[in-house]
Protein backbone atom coordinates (compact mmCIF):
# COMPACT_ATOMS: atom_id res chain seq x y z
CA UNK A 1 0.00 0.00 0.00
CA UNK A 2 1.35 3.43 -0.86
CA UNK A 3 1.28 5.95 1.53
CA UNK A 4 2.74 8.47 -0.71
CA UNK A 5 5.72 8.95 1.85
CA UNK A 6 9.03 8.96 0.89
CA UNK A 7 11.25 6.31 2.27
CA UNK A 8 14.41 8.09 4.09
CA UNK A 9 17.65 6.57 4.46
CA UNK A 10 18.23 5.00 8.04
CA UNK A 11 21.57 4.33 9.96
CA UNK A 12 22.18 1.35 9.03
CA UNK A 13 22.23 2.04 5.15
CA UNK A 14 23.78 4.85 5.70
CA UNK A 15 26.90 3.25 7.64
CA UNK A 16 27.14 1.04 5.09
CA UNK A 17 26.93 3.83 2.08
CA UNK A 18 29.63 5.76 3.93
CA UNK A 19 31.82 2.57 4.17
CA UNK A 20 31.46 1.66 0.75
CA UNK A 21 32.62 5.32 -0.65
CA UNK A 22 35.53 5.34 1.89
CA UNK A 23 37.02 2.26 0.62
CA UNK A 24 36.48 3.16 -2.85
CA UNK A 25 38.53 6.69 -2.54
CA UNK A 26 41.11 5.04 -0.52
CA UNK A 27 41.12 2.16 -3.50
CA UNK A 28 41.39 4.74 -6.01
CA UNK A 29 43.91 7.11 -3.82
CA UNK A 30 46.27 4.12 -3.96
CA UNK A 31 46.03 4.18 -7.70
CA UNK A 32 46.24 7.93 -8.31
CA UNK A 33 44.90 10.83 -5.47
CA UNK A 34 43.90 13.08 -8.27
CA UNK A 35 41.04 9.55 -8.77
CA UNK A 36 39.82 9.76 -5.40
CA UNK A 37 38.18 13.41 -6.29
CA UNK A 38 35.58 11.62 -8.13
CA UNK A 39 33.71 9.37 -5.77
CA UNK A 40 33.64 12.59 -3.71
CA UNK A 41 32.26 14.61 -6.60
CA UNK A 42 29.54 12.48 -7.58
CA UNK A 43 28.60 12.30 -3.51
CA UNK A 44 28.96 16.00 -3.18
CA UNK A 45 26.95 16.49 -6.19
CA UNK A 46 24.38 14.15 -5.09
CA UNK A 47 24.19 16.32 -1.31
CA UNK A 48 23.47 19.51 -3.28
CA UNK A 49 20.95 18.51 -5.76
CA UNK A 50 19.32 16.27 -2.60
CA UNK A 51 19.70 19.12 -0.08
CA UNK A 52 20.39 22.51 -2.15
CA UNK A 53 19.84 24.13 1.25
CA UNK A 54 23.81 22.84 2.23
CA UNK A 55 24.65 23.99 -1.36
CA UNK A 56 23.97 27.29 -0.42
CA UNK A 57 25.80 27.01 2.79
CA UNK A 58 28.55 26.19 0.45
CA UNK A 59 28.16 28.40 -2.01
CA UNK A 60 27.96 31.43 0.43
CA UNK A 61 31.47 29.85 2.71
CA UNK A 62 33.71 29.63 -0.85
CA UNK A 63 33.07 33.34 -1.75
CA UNK A 64 34.20 34.17 1.65
CA UNK A 65 37.28 31.94 2.25
CA UNK A 66 37.98 30.05 -0.71
CA UNK A 67 40.50 32.92 -2.17
CA UNK A 68 41.83 33.60 1.29
CA UNK A 69 42.67 29.90 1.39
CA UNK A 70 43.89 29.53 -1.85
CA UNK A 71 45.94 32.49 -2.63
CA UNK A 72 46.69 34.10 1.51
CA UNK A 73 46.89 30.76 3.51
CA UNK A 74 47.97 28.70 0.59
CA UNK A 75 46.25 25.89 2.63
CA UNK A 76 44.31 24.60 -0.97
CA UNK A 77 45.17 24.92 -4.55
CA UNK A 78 44.58 28.39 -6.38
CA UNK A 79 42.42 25.99 -8.67
CA UNK A 80 39.98 25.35 -5.80
CA UNK A 81 38.44 29.19 -6.16
CA UNK A 82 36.44 27.44 -9.10
CA UNK A 83 34.61 25.08 -7.08
CA UNK A 84 32.03 27.36 -6.24
CA UNK A 85 31.51 27.53 -10.11
CA UNK A 86 30.38 23.60 -9.91
CA UNK A 87 28.58 24.36 -6.46
CA UNK A 88 25.99 26.93 -8.46
CA UNK A 89 25.95 25.03 -11.57
CA UNK A 90 24.48 21.76 -9.11
CA UNK A 91 22.10 24.49 -7.46
CA UNK A 92 20.86 25.52 -10.48
CA UNK A 93 20.29 22.34 -11.85
CA UNK A 94 18.08 21.81 -8.52
CA UNK A 95 16.37 24.82 -8.48
CA UNK A 96 15.37 24.10 -12.54
CA UNK A 97 14.30 20.57 -11.69
CA UNK A 98 12.14 21.54 -8.59
CA UNK A 99 10.52 24.47 -10.79
CA UNK A 100 9.79 22.24 -13.58
CA UNK A 101 7.93 19.94 -11.60
CA UNK A 102 5.48 21.94 -10.25
CA UNK A 103 1.97 22.41 -12.30
CA UNK A 104 2.82 26.72 -12.72
CA UNK A 105 6.14 25.60 -14.44
CA UNK A 106 8.29 28.44 -13.70
CA UNK A 107 8.08 31.50 -12.48
CA UNK A 108 8.60 35.00 -14.16
CA UNK A 109 10.37 37.46 -12.44
CA UNK A 110 10.95 41.55 -13.09
CA UNK A 111 14.97 40.02 -14.23
CA UNK A 112 13.63 37.87 -17.23
CA UNK A 113 13.15 40.86 -19.85
CA UNK A 114 16.17 42.95 -19.00
CA UNK A 115 18.72 39.52 -18.83
CA UNK A 116 17.34 38.17 -21.84
CA UNK A 117 18.65 41.71 -23.21
CA UNK A 118 21.80 41.52 -21.78
CA UNK A 119 22.29 38.21 -23.57
CA UNK A 120 21.37 39.33 -27.14
CA UNK A 121 23.75 42.91 -27.07
CA UNK A 122 26.32 40.55 -25.76
CA UNK A 123 25.86 38.80 -28.73
CA UNK A 124 25.68 41.96 -31.25
CA UNK A 125 28.52 42.63 -29.65
CA UNK A 126 30.84 39.58 -29.50
CA UNK A 127 29.58 39.04 -33.55
CA UNK A 128 30.11 42.60 -34.40
CA UNK A 129 33.70 42.07 -32.85
CA UNK A 130 34.37 38.92 -34.20
CA UNK A 131 35.31 37.76 -30.55
CA UNK A 132 36.42 34.31 -30.50
CA UNK A 133 33.58 32.48 -28.68
CA UNK A 134 35.68 31.36 -25.99
CA UNK A 135 36.09 34.68 -25.11
CA UNK A 136 32.55 35.24 -24.75
CA UNK A 137 31.46 32.87 -22.89
CA UNK A 138 33.96 33.84 -20.17
CA UNK A 139 32.58 37.31 -20.11
CA UNK A 140 28.86 35.76 -20.07
CA UNK A 141 29.93 33.79 -17.20
CA UNK A 142 31.46 36.56 -15.01
CA UNK A 143 28.84 39.15 -15.46
CA UNK A 144 25.59 36.44 -15.22
CA UNK A 145 27.05 34.47 -12.46
CA UNK A 146 26.05 36.38 -9.74
CA UNK A 147 22.70 36.96 -11.16
CA UNK A 148 21.94 33.05 -11.50
CA UNK A 149 21.47 32.97 -7.93
CA UNK A 150 18.31 34.42 -7.73
CA UNK A 151 16.85 32.53 -10.37
CA UNK A 152 17.85 29.74 -7.95
CA UNK A 153 16.05 31.04 -4.99
CA UNK A 154 13.21 32.13 -6.81
CA UNK A 155 12.81 28.76 -8.42
CA UNK A 156 13.56 26.74 -5.13
CA UNK A 157 10.70 28.15 -3.49
CA UNK A 158 12.34 27.91 -0.18
CA UNK A 159 10.27 28.75 3.40
CA UNK A 160 10.30 31.71 5.42
CA UNK A 161 12.49 29.99 7.99
CA UNK A 162 15.39 28.69 5.58
CA UNK A 163 15.52 32.02 3.91
CA UNK A 164 16.26 33.62 7.56
CA UNK A 165 18.42 31.36 8.23
CA UNK A 166 20.24 32.40 5.36
CA UNK A 167 20.49 35.79 5.68
CA UNK A 168 21.32 35.41 9.33
CA UNK A 169 24.06 33.24 8.00
CA UNK A 170 25.69 36.15 5.83
CA UNK A 171 25.19 38.85 8.59
CA UNK A 172 26.90 36.15 10.73
CA UNK A 173 29.85 35.98 8.03
CA UNK A 174 30.10 39.84 7.50
CA UNK A 175 31.06 40.47 11.30
CA UNK A 176 33.31 37.45 11.28
CA UNK A 177 35.33 39.92 9.23
CA UNK A 178 36.64 42.29 12.14
CA UNK A 179 37.78 39.69 14.42
CA UNK A 180 39.76 38.64 11.32
CA UNK A 181 41.13 42.23 10.27
CA UNK A 182 42.10 42.91 13.33
CA UNK A 183 44.44 39.75 13.95
CA UNK A 184 45.74 40.56 10.72
CA UNK A 185 46.68 44.13 11.78
CA UNK A 186 48.27 42.97 14.85
CA UNK A 187 50.18 40.55 12.22
CA UNK A 188 50.99 43.27 9.61
CA UNK A 189 51.48 46.25 11.52
CA UNK A 190 48.75 48.21 10.66
CA UNK A 191 45.93 48.87 8.08
CA UNK A 192 45.72 48.38 4.21
CA UNK A 193 45.20 45.60 1.77
CA UNK A 194 46.73 43.30 3.01
CA UNK A 195 43.70 43.52 5.95
CA UNK A 196 41.07 42.82 4.37
CA UNK A 197 39.66 40.15 6.80
CA UNK A 198 38.93 36.27 4.69
CA UNK A 199 38.45 38.08 1.18
CA UNK A 200 41.96 37.44 0.28
CA UNK A 201 44.41 39.98 -0.56
CA UNK A 202 43.39 43.63 -2.09
CA UNK A 203 40.13 43.23 -1.53
CA UNK A 204 39.09 46.01 0.50
CA UNK A 205 36.64 47.36 -2.31
CA UNK A 206 34.89 43.77 -1.39
CA UNK A 207 35.36 44.36 2.02
CA UNK A 208 33.90 47.78 2.34
CA UNK A 209 30.52 46.47 0.53
CA UNK A 210 30.06 43.52 2.21
CA UNK A 211 30.29 45.53 5.75
CA UNK A 212 28.04 48.67 4.33
CA UNK A 213 25.28 45.85 3.30
CA UNK A 214 25.49 43.88 6.49
CA UNK A 215 25.48 47.41 8.38
CA UNK A 216 22.41 47.94 6.35
CA UNK A 217 20.23 44.69 7.29
CA UNK A 218 21.60 45.06 10.88
CA UNK A 219 20.38 48.82 10.71
CA UNK A 220 16.85 47.30 9.19
CA UNK A 221 16.23 44.99 12.31
CA UNK A 222 16.65 47.67 14.51
CA UNK A 223 14.19 49.84 12.97
CA UNK A 224 11.34 47.14 12.03
CA UNK A 225 11.50 45.51 15.91
CA UNK A 226 12.06 48.78 17.95
CA UNK A 227 8.27 48.97 18.28
CA UNK A 228 8.12 46.17 20.38
CA UNK A 229 10.59 48.10 22.46
CA UNK A 230 13.84 45.67 21.89
CA UNK A 231 16.90 45.12 19.52
CA UNK A 232 17.73 48.86 18.85
CA UNK A 233 20.75 49.05 20.86
CA UNK A 234 22.12 45.16 20.06
CA UNK A 235 21.63 45.47 16.53
CA UNK A 236 22.21 49.10 16.33
CA UNK A 237 25.56 48.51 17.94
CA UNK A 238 26.18 45.25 15.85
CA UNK A 239 25.40 47.86 12.58
CA UNK A 240 27.97 50.35 14.09
CA UNK A 241 30.71 47.93 14.82
CA UNK A 242 31.00 47.03 10.87
CA UNK A 243 32.76 50.85 10.94
CA UNK A 244 35.80 49.00 12.60
CA UNK A 245 36.34 47.06 9.29
CA UNK A 246 35.93 50.32 6.60
CA UNK A 247 38.47 51.91 9.17
CA UNK A 248 40.86 49.21 9.31
CA UNK A 249 40.83 48.82 5.65
CA UNK A 250 41.62 52.13 5.06
CA UNK A 251 38.78 51.96 2.74
CA UNK A 252 38.38 55.71 1.62
CA UNK A 253 35.33 55.00 -0.44
CA UNK A 254 33.73 53.90 2.44
CA UNK A 255 33.00 57.41 3.76
CA UNK A 256 31.73 58.42 1.08
CA UNK A 257 29.05 55.82 0.21
CA UNK A 258 28.05 55.19 4.08
CA UNK A 259 26.71 58.25 4.03
CA UNK A 260 24.75 58.14 1.23
CA UNK A 261 23.80 54.92 2.30
CA UNK A 262 22.32 56.18 5.79
CA UNK A 263 21.23 59.12 4.29
CA UNK A 264 18.96 57.16 1.80
CA UNK A 265 18.11 54.82 4.65
CA UNK A 266 16.76 56.86 7.55
CA UNK A 267 15.21 59.48 4.89
CA UNK A 268 11.70 61.04 5.85
CA UNK A 269 10.42 60.24 9.09
CA UNK A 270 11.56 57.10 10.32
CA UNK A 271 12.91 59.02 13.46
CA UNK A 272 10.04 59.72 14.92
CA UNK A 273 9.20 56.29 14.40
CA UNK A 274 12.33 54.78 16.63
CA UNK A 275 11.39 57.43 19.21
CA UNK A 276 13.47 60.30 20.69
CA UNK A 277 15.71 58.10 22.96
CA UNK A 278 16.07 55.57 20.41
CA UNK A 279 17.13 57.92 17.87
CA UNK A 280 19.96 59.25 20.24
CA UNK A 281 20.86 56.23 20.93
CA UNK A 282 21.65 55.18 17.44
CA UNK A 283 23.28 58.36 16.46
CA UNK A 284 25.19 57.92 19.81
CA UNK A 285 26.29 54.57 18.65
CA UNK A 286 27.02 55.62 14.91
CA UNK A 287 29.34 58.45 15.86
CA UNK A 288 30.80 57.48 18.77
CA UNK A 289 32.72 54.12 16.92
CA UNK A 290 33.40 56.37 14.06
CA UNK A 291 34.93 58.69 15.81
CA UNK A 292 36.41 56.50 18.51
CA UNK A 293 38.30 53.90 15.02
CA UNK A 294 39.56 57.27 13.86
CA UNK A 295 40.92 58.77 16.73
CA UNK A 296 42.87 55.48 17.27
CA UNK A 297 43.62 54.64 13.97
CA UNK A 298 47.21 56.84 13.63
CA UNK A 299 48.53 54.96 16.75
CA UNK A 300 46.89 51.57 14.96
CA UNK A 301 49.23 52.21 11.83
CA UNK A 302 51.15 55.98 11.97
CA UNK A 303 51.37 55.35 8.25
CA UNK A 304 47.89 55.61 7.74
CA UNK A 305 46.72 57.27 4.64
CA UNK A 306 43.38 58.22 6.45
CA UNK A 307 43.61 61.44 8.30
CA UNK A 308 44.87 62.63 5.04
CA UNK A 309 42.23 61.63 3.18
CA UNK A 310 39.68 62.67 5.69
CA UNK A 311 41.13 66.17 5.42
CA UNK A 312 41.37 66.21 1.48
CA UNK A 313 38.05 64.23 0.33
CA UNK A 314 38.81 64.48 -3.08
CA UNK A 315 41.52 62.00 -3.18
CA UNK A 316 38.84 59.73 -3.51
CA UNK A 317 38.50 60.64 -7.37
CA UNK A 318 42.60 60.88 -8.07
CA UNK A 319 44.30 58.50 -5.63
CA UNK A 320 46.93 57.20 -8.06
CA UNK A 321 46.82 59.83 -10.18
CA UNK A 322 49.61 59.42 -12.73
CA UNK A 323 49.34 59.58 -16.39
CA UNK A 324 50.80 56.83 -18.59
CA UNK A 325 51.88 56.57 -22.00
CA UNK A 326 49.17 54.42 -23.50
CA UNK A 327 46.40 56.20 -22.25
CA UNK A 328 47.63 59.19 -24.17
CA UNK A 329 48.58 61.45 -21.25
CA UNK A 330 45.26 60.54 -19.25
CA UNK A 331 46.19 60.14 -15.54
CA UNK A 332 44.72 56.66 -14.09
CA UNK A 333 42.95 56.82 -11.60
CA UNK A 334 39.58 55.94 -11.52
CA UNK A 335 38.49 58.95 -12.87
CA UNK A 336 41.07 58.62 -15.39
CA UNK A 337 39.73 54.87 -16.10
CA UNK A 338 36.58 56.00 -16.57
CA UNK A 339 37.84 58.88 -18.81
CA UNK A 340 39.76 56.55 -21.41
CA UNK A 341 37.11 53.81 -21.60
CA UNK A 342 35.06 56.63 -22.52
CA UNK A 343 37.91 57.90 -25.06
CA UNK A 344 38.11 54.25 -26.63
CA UNK A 345 34.53 53.44 -27.23
CA UNK A 346 33.40 57.34 -28.59
CA UNK A 347 35.61 56.82 -31.49
CA UNK A 348 33.40 54.03 -32.76
CA UNK A 349 29.33 54.20 -32.75
CA UNK A 350 29.23 50.50 -32.78
CA UNK A 351 31.81 50.62 -29.91
CA UNK A 352 29.77 53.15 -28.03
CA UNK A 353 26.73 51.15 -28.23
CA UNK A 354 27.36 47.20 -27.97
CA UNK A 355 31.67 48.09 -26.77
CA UNK A 356 34.48 45.70 -27.72
CA UNK A 357 32.68 42.67 -26.54
CA UNK A 358 32.30 40.96 -23.39
CA UNK A 359 35.48 40.13 -21.18
CA UNK A 360 37.32 41.90 -23.39
CA UNK A 361 39.02 44.26 -21.15
CA UNK A 362 40.14 42.00 -18.08
CA UNK A 363 42.80 39.10 -18.01
CA UNK A 364 40.65 36.32 -17.22
CA UNK A 365 42.10 32.87 -16.43
CA UNK A 366 38.73 30.63 -17.19
CA UNK A 367 39.58 28.82 -20.04
CA UNK A 368 42.99 30.88 -20.92
CA UNK A 369 41.91 33.57 -22.70
CA UNK A 370 42.85 37.28 -22.98
CA UNK A 371 40.90 39.92 -24.71
CA UNK A 372 42.45 41.49 -27.70
CA UNK A 373 41.34 44.89 -25.99
CA UNK A 374 43.11 44.15 -23.07
CA UNK A 375 46.64 42.88 -24.69
CA UNK A 376 46.79 46.12 -26.63
CA UNK A 377 46.59 48.53 -23.77
CA UNK A 378 47.99 46.63 -20.82
CA UNK A 379 47.54 48.96 -18.17
CA UNK A 380 48.29 46.57 -15.60
CA UNK A 381 45.07 46.77 -13.01
CA UNK A 382 43.66 49.65 -14.23
CA UNK A 383 41.96 48.62 -17.43
CA UNK A 384 38.63 48.21 -16.68
CA UNK A 385 39.25 48.96 -12.92
CA UNK A 386 36.02 49.42 -11.80
CA UNK A 387 32.25 48.01 -13.01
CA UNK A 388 31.73 51.45 -14.39
CA UNK A 389 34.35 51.96 -17.36
CA UNK A 390 34.27 47.60 -17.55
CA UNK A 391 30.48 47.28 -18.43
CA UNK A 392 31.15 50.62 -21.01
CA UNK A 393 34.13 48.63 -22.42
CA UNK A 394 32.42 45.54 -23.16
CA UNK A 395 29.00 45.95 -23.23
CA UNK A 396 28.73 50.03 -24.37
CA UNK A 397 26.08 52.16 -23.55
CA UNK A 398 23.57 49.43 -24.39
CA UNK A 399 24.74 46.95 -21.45
CA UNK A 400 25.04 49.22 -19.04
CA UNK A 401 21.75 50.90 -19.04
CA UNK A 402 20.37 47.55 -19.49
CA UNK A 403 21.81 46.29 -16.46
CA UNK A 404 20.77 49.43 -14.38
CA UNK A 405 17.29 48.93 -15.41
CA UNK A 406 17.39 45.38 -14.24
CA UNK A 407 18.36 47.04 -10.56
CA UNK A 408 15.63 49.65 -10.84
CA UNK A 409 13.10 46.67 -12.08
CA UNK A 410 14.04 44.56 -9.13
CA UNK A 411 13.98 46.80 -6.76
CA UNK A 412 10.73 48.37 -7.55
CA UNK A 413 8.46 45.17 -7.85
CA UNK A 414 10.01 44.06 -4.36
CA UNK A 415 9.10 47.47 -3.18
CA UNK A 416 5.51 47.31 -4.72
CA UNK A 417 5.02 43.49 -3.71
CA UNK A 418 6.05 44.63 -0.10
CA UNK A 419 3.32 47.67 -0.46
CA UNK A 420 0.38 44.56 0.29
CA UNK A 421 0.27 41.59 2.46
CA UNK A 422 1.30 41.32 5.70
CA UNK A 423 4.57 40.70 6.78
CA UNK A 424 6.77 39.74 9.74
CA UNK A 425 9.23 42.17 11.66
CA UNK A 426 12.21 40.52 10.62
CA UNK A 427 10.92 40.97 6.60
CA UNK A 428 9.90 44.29 7.21
CA UNK A 429 13.35 44.71 8.46
CA UNK A 430 15.01 43.54 5.04
CA UNK A 431 12.59 45.44 3.12
CA UNK A 432 14.04 48.37 4.53
CA UNK A 433 17.13 47.89 4.28
CA UNK A 434 16.97 46.87 0.38
CA UNK A 435 16.77 50.53 -0.30
CA UNK A 436 20.00 50.85 1.03
CA UNK A 437 21.96 47.88 -0.79
CA UNK A 438 20.43 48.86 -3.99
CA UNK A 439 21.98 51.96 -3.71
CA UNK A 440 25.49 50.31 -2.70
CA UNK A 441 24.97 48.22 -5.87
CA UNK A 442 24.53 51.48 -7.96
CA UNK A 443 27.49 53.46 -6.32
CA UNK A 444 29.48 50.56 -6.32
CA UNK A 445 30.16 50.78 -10.17
CA UNK A 446 32.81 53.40 -9.82
CA UNK A 447 34.54 52.19 -6.67
CA UNK A 448 34.92 48.24 -7.99
CA UNK A 449 33.56 45.40 -10.50
CA UNK A 450 30.81 45.01 -7.87
CA UNK A 451 28.43 43.72 -10.25
CA UNK A 452 31.17 40.68 -11.23
CA UNK A 453 32.75 40.36 -7.89
CA UNK A 454 31.00 37.23 -6.12
CA UNK A 455 30.61 38.25 -2.76
CA UNK A 456 28.97 41.74 -3.56
CA UNK A 457 26.55 40.39 -5.50
CA UNK A 458 25.45 37.54 -4.00
CA UNK A 459 24.44 39.60 -1.04
CA UNK A 460 22.16 42.12 -3.49
CA UNK A 461 20.68 38.60 -5.25
CA UNK A 462 19.90 36.86 -2.48
CA UNK A 463 18.16 39.69 -0.75
CA UNK A 464 16.26 40.65 -3.62
CA UNK A 465 15.58 36.93 -4.27
CA UNK A 466 14.28 36.30 -0.65
CA UNK A 467 12.16 39.59 -0.82
CA UNK A 468 10.72 38.46 -4.13
CA UNK A 469 9.68 35.34 -2.89
CA UNK A 470 8.38 36.20 0.50
CA UNK A 471 6.13 39.34 -1.70
CA UNK A 472 4.74 36.73 -3.94
CA UNK A 473 3.16 34.92 -1.11
CA UNK A 474 2.11 37.94 0.91
CA UNK A 475 0.57 38.90 -2.69
CA UNK A 476 -1.36 36.08 -3.45
CA UNK A 477 -2.54 35.55 0.60
CA UNK A 478 -0.88 31.72 0.37
CA UNK A 479 0.64 32.80 3.37
CA UNK A 480 0.00 35.14 6.47
CA UNK A 481 3.60 35.79 8.71
CA UNK A 482 1.49 38.35 10.46
CA UNK A 483 -0.81 40.87 10.90
CA UNK A 484 -1.98 44.05 9.06
CA UNK A 485 -1.01 46.52 12.10
CA UNK A 486 2.69 45.55 11.08
CA UNK A 487 1.93 47.66 7.95
CA UNK A 488 3.81 47.59 4.17
CA UNK A 489 7.59 48.74 2.97
CA UNK A 490 6.46 52.10 1.69
CA UNK A 491 4.91 53.12 5.21
CA UNK A 492 8.37 51.60 6.91
CA UNK A 493 10.48 53.17 4.53
CA UNK A 494 8.83 56.57 5.08
CA UNK A 495 9.22 56.54 8.34
CA UNK A 496 6.21 55.24 9.19
CA UNK A 497 4.51 59.22 9.61
CA UNK A 498 1.59 58.25 8.38
CA UNK A 499 -1.43 56.55 10.65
Amino acid sequence: MKTGVRPRFNEPQLLLGGLALSLLVGALAALNPAFALVPIGLCAGFIIIRFPVVGLYLLFLGVFFLDWFARVLHVIPSASRYLTDGVLALLLAAALWRGLSRTKRLRRTPLDAPLLGLVVIGIISALGNNDPWLLTLAGFRTLFKPILLFYILVYLDLNSRTLKRLIYFLIALGLLQIPVMLVQVRLYGGGGDFVTGTLGYFATGPVTIVALSIMALLYGQAVAQSKKGRGVVFYGALGASLFIPIILGEAKAGFFMAPLMLLYLFSGNVFRYLTRVRTWLLIILFVGIFFIGVQLMPTINPRSQLVQFLQSPERIITEYDRPLEKTEGVPMSRLGDLQFAWQLVAANPFHLLFGFGPAQSVETTFLGVTGELRQTHDLGIFLGFHQLSRTLLEWGLAGLLTYLFAILAVYRAVRSRFKRGAFDDFWRGVAWSFGGITVLFVLGIYYLPIWETEVTAYIFWTCAAALWTMGARGKDGAHTYASQKHGSFDRVHRGLGRK
